[in-house]
């Protein structure tokens, strides 16, 4: 199962999240994904001024895990992952062979899973009108205050190991989870017709204290640009994070093939190269004009025959030679998967046909659909993760694969923000239009044999991203009976 978010990560970036379900019993679990850029020629985001490594530049990678799933009340309840905690801080006090990564990891996987219960617990009172009451409030703060309480109880058990390995570990936890739960309790407090909104700003002023006293450097000041505490939280987070998140270390596609291609085509140009000499040489002689020109000629061919032959045999190869090789590590040496990227125009005439015929829906001005001038760039990426112990230790059995890029290339060649338009000269008001174009993306995905498409349409003005427009949603065959979504901002299926 995917699941999948498109959204604006700012004016100039498009973020693409996968949340990946595994299987707990498949040995790797493997997904393609196509993605069409249709570009308006104005753009000139084509082979003559746009190379594949300036898309290639374009692009971010990240591969994290997501933490374990437990409600906020089970958290401090008996077995439940403050217990486990203690247990395992108690066991490891006076462990000698214990770790700097172990024991952060184990108290970074806590502060982890406390938030994501945080949310979804905050989440359900705003989303279900059946838990927006009076009693679901008060649980919850009860939850929340519990299992705070109970986290910062372990201190004294932490700190021999803190002591020993050099490490703050507990206390950036409890900064992170204490932030969170403020951060969390404003949003929920914010609506004037949640219930026991006096209780839920008695645990933020609480909360809000708290942190003042024990972590002031996270607290913003007024009066200031609190540029260091953005800095601070925003370290704070990607500390904490880390634990999540995959090592995708980049690398070529496959220099061996590649090279083995170029040299193939060079051995066939050689060749003909040097049948051409050794047959003119035994015609005219060793000597003579006629081998010197035809020797020239060869040579002159055999350049070109090299050059078409390795475009051929990469054509070829395509499929085993990637632009980008990504490695994914779950540590320093654990390989657990990996991801091919291609990247290449394509023409209109090659486009699968349920692919043009998506696009052809996009249009919302007819005129539109009689003629139009636009490039196509498809980006391809091929992703295979083995399930092996070391990858999903202690968290859900799926992955979010996110995709950041940077549409700044795109924008170069984007005229005036405003232009005049051509109303009577007796007309009132402002006689300017904004200039805006249009980028189609397809993205057709392939997973367990299930294969779905969905059409975005990327609204941009010389200032970058003004808004995405969801055409048709991502929807697999097995979904078919769901009703399509919509959504501007951000988009989900």
């Amino acid at each position: 199962m995917i699941k999948e978010s498109v959204k604006a990560h700012g004016k100039r970036q498009l973020e693409i999240k996968q949340k990946v379900l595994f299987d707990r019993h498949a040995k790797e679990i493997r997904y393609r994904i196509d993605t069409w850029f249709f570009l308006p020629s104005a753009l000139q985001i084509n082979p003559d001024f746009y190379a594949t490594g300036d898309f290639r530049r374009s692009l971010k990678n990240y591969v994290r895990l997501r933490p374990p799933t437990e409600k906020i009340a089970h958290l401090s309840e008996a077995g439940g992952a403050i217990e486990i905690l203690a247990a395992w801080l108690a066991a490891h006090r006076d462990d000698p062979a214990l770790t700097l990564d172990d024991y952060e990891n184990t108290l970074k996987r806590y502060a982890l899973t406390y938030k994501r219960a945080l949310r979804l617990a905050v989440k359900l009172i705003e989303k279900n009108p059946q838990k927006k009451n009076t009693e679901t409030v008060s649980a919850t703060l009860a939850a929340i205050r519990a299992a705070l309480t109970a986290y910062r109880a372990l201190a004294p058990l932490a700190a021999p190991a803190e002591a020993r390995l050099s490490s703050a570990a507990f206390h950036y936890c409890d900064e992170y989870i204490t932030l969170m739960t403020v951060q969390y309790l404003r949003r929920l407090a914010t609506p004037a017709d949640v219930p026991a909104r006096a209780a839920i700003r008695t645990l933020w002023r609480e909360e809000t204290a708290y942190c003042r006293a024990h972590y002031p450097a996270s607290m913003p000041n007024a009066t200031g640009k609190n540029e260091d505490v953005l800095y601070r939280w925003s370290a704070l987070k990607k500390y904490i994070n880390r634990y999540l998140y995959l090592d995708v270390r980049r690398k070529k596609g496959n220099p061996l093939l590649m090279h083995t291609v170029y040299a193939v085509a060079a051995a066939i140009a050689m060749i003909f190269a040097t049948f051409v000499a050794f047959f003119w040489q035994g015609k005219y002689g060793a000597l003579s004009s006629n081998l010197f020109m035809a020797v020239v000629i060869a040579y002159i061919f055999k350049d070109r025959m090299k050059d078409i032959g390795r475009e051929q045999l990469l054509r070829l190869f395509r499929k085993w030679i990637p632009d980008r090789r990504l490695l994914i590590y779950r540590d320093e040496k654990t390989i657990v998967g990996d991801c091919r990227e291609n990247y290449r125009f394509v023409e209109h005439e090659l486009l699968p046909p349920d692919i043009a015929a998506l696009r052809e829906r996009g249009h919302w001005l007819q005129l539109l659909n009689d003629q139009r001038d636009e490039d196509i760039l498809l980006y391809k990426k091929d992703v295979t993760l083995h399930n092996r112990p070391a990858l999903f230790e202690r968290t859900q059995y799926s992955i979010v694969d996110i995709t950041r890029f940077n549409i700044a290339d795109f924008l170069k060649q984007i005229d005036n923000l405003f232009e005049p338009l051509p109303l009577p000269e007796d007309e009132n008001g402002d006689s300017r239009g904004e200039r805006i174009y249009h980028i189609y993306m397809i993205r057709h995905i392939d997973y367990a044999g299930q294969q779905a498409s969905e059409l975005v349409r990327l609204v941009v003005n010389a200032a970058g991203i003004k808004r995405l427009e969801m055409i048709q949603p991502l929807q697999f065959v097995a979904e078919a009976g769901d009703k399509h979504g919509n959504g501007t901002d951000e988009l989900r299926s």
